[in-house]
């Protein structure tokens, strides 16, 4: 069988052109009109991920030998055991040992190629996200605790009634302590609703990472209830520790 007649397909489009499981010898045409050519599918390659592109189209994927891209720039992959500094001279050596009419270009690290041409952009752009969410976090929970915090000092008068009348701080502890737990539950409820709306964005930029990511969401609630339980326990435990007659004479 002639060399430029094979063809390696990804195993998307083995499972997509035949389910059933039998790619392998079947024929394939590829090419329109007159340069239309069928060729047989000698091997099924992994999935290749390509950073940014989503759908299924992009995940079909298929490989011609180097005899049928003549007049095209090849690349050769090459596993190297040790260290990789030396290893272009030993190429050129070996091209001319063989006879080889092919120039060697340029020698890359496959984790060069990778970090710079592959995974660039997608950090880039990740980074930047990752700043923006921190500062909208930080900002939420500047917020948070500026509105717990006020919301408990205004209950000042409240709290210096309740523990005039011979309340038990520990029972007006909980009773503001609840009534923040439900006001921050309700936020969180409604943060986490549009968080998981607003994945979908990132859905593209991940790979072997689920967008709903239960550490990422998870991280973000126990930091802001724990902020909100240190805006509300702070002003409450200086409320509390106000002389009662103080506290009815506050505006």
């Amino acid at each position: 069988m002639a060399a430029s007649r094979e063809l390696v397909v990804n195993a998307s489009l083995a499972r997509r052109l035949w389910p059933n499981g039998n790619a392998l010898g079947a024929k394939l045409r590829v090419g329109e009109g007159a340069v239309a050519t069928w060729l047989t599918v000698v091997g099924i390659a992994g999935d290749v991920h390509l950073p940014g592109m989503t759908g299924d189209l992009f995940n079909l994927q298929m490989y011609r030998p180097t005899s049928a891209a003549s007049g095209f720039v090849n690349h050769m992959v090459l596993r190297v055991h040790g260290r990789t500094g030396a290893l272009e001279p030993v190429l050129r050596r070996a091209l001319e040992d063989a006879g080889v009419s092919v120039k060697l270009g340029q020698v890359w690290r496959t984790e060069s190629v990778i970090d710079q041409r592959v995974l660039a952009r997608p950090r880039f752009v990740l980074a930047v996200f990752g700043v923006f969410a921190m500062i909208a976090l930080a900002v939420s929970a500047a917020g948070l605790y500026g509105i717990i915090a006020y919301a408990v000092m205004q209950r000042t008068r409240e709290i210096g009634v309740r523990v005039a009348l011979g309340a038990d701080p520990g029972a007006v502890a909980r009773l503001v302590l609840g009534d923040s737990a439900r006001l921050v539950a309700v936020g969180i409820g409604l943060g986490l609703a549009g968080a998981y709306a607003a994945t979908r964005v990132l859905a593209s930029f991940l790979y072997q990472v689920r967008p709903t990511d239960p550490t990422a969401f998870g991280g973000a609630v126990l930091l802001l209830a724990s902020v909100a339980l240190i805006a509300t326990l702070v002003p409450m435990r200086r409320a509390l520790h106000i002389d009662p007659m103080d506290a009815l004479r506050v505006d």
